[in-house]
């Protein structure tokens, strides 16, 4: 079972003041119990899995993480974190989400290492919506009740229809 990284007395309602366009995570990119040991076999492994025919390559993808998160850190809290990135040869936003098998150290300032990994890639340029459209990610993450049910979801299933209450389908 997940371990809790919550206090009783947080609470914070998930936002749905902004527009979150539908249709960013597709099925095939959810992925669950993925064997990590790095954020170096994070980003090769998002590349992977986010690389299409006529869109970027996946060392470019899995270089774009790399370099972002270099910058600072992209871990939130309580286990979670939002790699995102511009990446040049997107036409549109493009959503993965990961859950490896053991929790990564990925520099989050509460300390906890991250299991959960929802990842955002953008066309470069990136634009104001995008920005904004990260920063909903990152209230929606963050709230309590959608945190701790994330937290708590194990099968593949379970996390699909999690997901749907973040981005809808």
């Amino acid at each position: 079972m997940a371990e809790i990284l919550f206090q009783p007395q947080e609470v914070m309602m998930v936002p749905r003041v902004a527009f979150v366009p539908s249709g960013l995570l597709r099925r095939e990119h959810l992925l669950v119990d993925e064997p990590l040991d790095s954020a170096a076999d994070l980003f090769t492994r998002l590349g992977e899995l986010l690389q299409a025919p006529r869109g970027p390559r996946a060392g470019l993808i899995a270089q774009r993480l790399a370099r972002r998160h270099q910058r600072a850190s992209t871990a939130l809290a309580r286990g979670i974190a939002l790699p995102h990135a511009a990446v040049s040869g997107l036409r549109r936003p493009v959503v993965a989400f990961v859950r490896s098998r053991r929790a990564l150290d990925f520099g989050a300032a509460d300390g906890h290492p991250c299991r959960d990994f929802l990842t955002l890639l953008v066309p470069n340029p990136g634009t104001a919506a995008h920005l904004e459209l990260l920063a909903q990610l990152r209230l929606r993450l963050l709230a309590h009740d959608f945190a701790i049910r994330l937290a708590l979801d194990q099968r593949a299933e379970d996390l699909w229809a999690r997901l749907g209450e973040l981005l809808p389908p």
